[in-house]
């Protein structure tokens, strides 16, 4: 869908998928809930800052274009988000700091 998009064939890069937005933000959120170490903690406010402004200027753009963007995460992102959420403590900050690639 947005290869076909003109406005996207003169930018440099292409936009994020609209699900990785709202998927990082969740999940940002959730390590700021769960999270024991203080990395994994500020990793995740650092994920939904982010996320949340490129969301915001991804929703902007795509009422420009006149497009519409799922406001559901992914099957697949959803599952991830379910299956952390189950995890407490360190086996939440290892389990995460790995899907957020986030070094020890």
């Amino acid at each position: 869908m947005w290869e076909q998009t003109p406005y996207w064939d003169t930018c440099p890069q292409k936009p994020p998928q609209p699900r990785i937005c709202r998927h990082q933000v969740e999940l940002g959120e959730l390590a700021q809930q769960k999270g024991t170490s203080d990395k994994v903690k500020d990793f995740g406010q650092k994920m939904v800052t982010h996320h949340s402004k490129a969301g915001d200027d991804l929703k902007q753009v795509a009422q420009q274009q006149g497009l519409n963007l799922p406001e559901e995460m992914s099957k697949q992102d959803r599952a991830t988000y379910d299956w952390l959420s189950k995890l407490e403590g360190k086996q939440f900050d290892e389990a995460y700091a790995r899907a957020g690639q986030l070094k020890p």
